[in-house]
């Protein structure tokens, strides 16, 4: 069924919407709290439940302090902390959060360059140091797709000082700031019983009074939202095949479902309703 509003797609040939939302966990096990915010993206603008909807040509990442702002006036308990995927690997919104005084805690490739122990390396190298020298720490017991299997981190401070990049209309550009101390927290998922890696992530984060297998703990909460997605999409939600006209029914039919869904994050992004032209 053709949907009048939605939003073409020239790179994948399809048409659909793109959907931004926050969700709250429990930190303690990662269990559900509620959806806090959500903005959908049509032909027109956003369709948002926040007080105020995103401007036309909003970008994901550009949604993401918003909704930090936003969230601790709701008192929904303790201090909360963003965790957000690769997607949000970047310097230019490392500084804008800090600054803002909001905590994060994102996925980050092993090709970003920071400052360590005196020297200019990539974060692959300092893996490479911690390979070397057994700095691992095993933390934990974790649910890896359905087995068991072991949680090892090793933590240490890097500092971002190069100026970020910025992309606007299409031309790339150096946004100078000032260097910015965060924590790298290397988190391996290993099997006990061959010692193969299972996962690897690289994760930064503005939080420093929790410990690194705490810091871990929770993005292994984030990254179990693949799940979810996998229910979403063909696991039992069948979203591609869902018959509402517009995407404001869509966004009402994903706000009722959200609670009928037993999953894991916090903040997501992803394009809903796709169609073939």
């Amino acid at each position: 069924m053709s949907k009048a509003d939605s939003i073409n797609d020239c790179l994948k040939d399809s048409r659909g919407y793109d959907f931004t939302d926050q969700l709250a966990v429990n930190a303690d096990n990662g269990s559900p709290i509620a959806m806090v915010q959500a903005n959908l993206k049509n032909a027109v603008g956003f369709l948002s439940t926040m007080d105020k909807a995103p401007e036309s040509g909003t970008n994901h990442l550009d949604q993401v302090l918003p909704m930090m702002q936003a969230t601790p006036p709701m008192c929904l308990g303790g201090t909360p902390v963003a965790i957000i995927d690769r997607e949000a690997d970047s310097v230019f919104y490392f500084r804008q959060w800090h600054d803002a005084e909001t905590l994060f805690l994102v996925r980050v490739d092993d090709d970003r360059r920071v400052d360590w122990q005196g020297q200019s390396v990539l974060i692959r190298d300092i893996k490479v140091f911690a390979d070397q020298e057994h700095k691992y720490v095993n933390s934990r017991i974790i649910d890896f797709k359905g087995k068991l299997a072991e949680q090892h981190i090793f933590e240490t401070s890097v500092t971002l000082s190069r100026p970020a990049r910025r992309n606007v209309k299409d031309k790339r550009f150096s946004v100078p700031g000032a260097p910015l101390t965060l924590r790298l927290v290397i988190a391996k998922v290993i099997d006990p019983k061959t010692r193969k890696e299972l996962a690897l992530w690289y994760l930064l984060s503005n939080v420093f009074d929790v410990s690194a297998a705490t810091i871990a703990l929770w993005y292994y909460y984030r990254w179990r939202i693949e799940s979810y997605f996998k229910l979403l999409k063909s696991g039992g939600q069948e979203i591609e095949h869902w018959q509402q006209e517009s995407g404001l029914a869509i966004l009402k039919r994903l706000l009722v479902g959200r609670w009928f869904v037993r999953w894991f994050g916090v903040c997501s992004a992803t394009r809903v309703g796709r169609q073939r032209s």
